[in-house]
């Protein structure tokens, strides 16, 4: 998927100029490209029937490296850097974080006042739970 042409997506049924384009420019945002295939939920237009079709022929193979951040001890500055999170958020998840003193799973986010649910994959990219503190 990282290293996919606009000619080698519109291969795939349903992709045109349109969405190839919109898939390679979502891609560079990222400095090394998607983390993962569930990050195409994040492109404008793409319908879950369509991601579907394009992964069985497109995959990330190579991951962008980034460093995930430590759900437990993270700032509100540093969950912002998160796609999905916004300082209101961060605060929610602070504020949950300190009533459980701490998340054990993931799950646990849903709970979150205004978390959005249908990104909690994307989300989990960039997070990890240490409870070692």
């Amino acid at each position: 998927m990282n290293t996919a042409t606009a000619k080698q997506l519109q291969a795939v049924n349903g992709i045109g100029e349109a969405f190839s384009k919109r898939i390679i420019k979502f891609r560079n945002k990222f400095k090394g490209g998607f983390i993962a295939d569930v990050q195409l939920q994040d492109v404008y237009g793409l319908t879950p029937e369509v991601i579907q079709k394009l992964l069985l022929d497109f995959t990330v193979k190579t991951p962008r490296q980034i460093e995930k951040i430590n759900l437990n001890t993270a700032s509100v500055d540093q969950l912002v850097t998160v796609q999905h999170i916004d300082y209101d958020l961060a605060h929610h998840i602070i504020e949950q974080r300190n009533l459980r003193e701490g998340f054990s799973s993931f799950s646990e986010l849903l709970k979150v006042k205004d978390f959005p649910v249908n990104k909690i994959g994307i989300i989990e990219l960039y997070l990890q739970i240490d409870n070692t503190n």
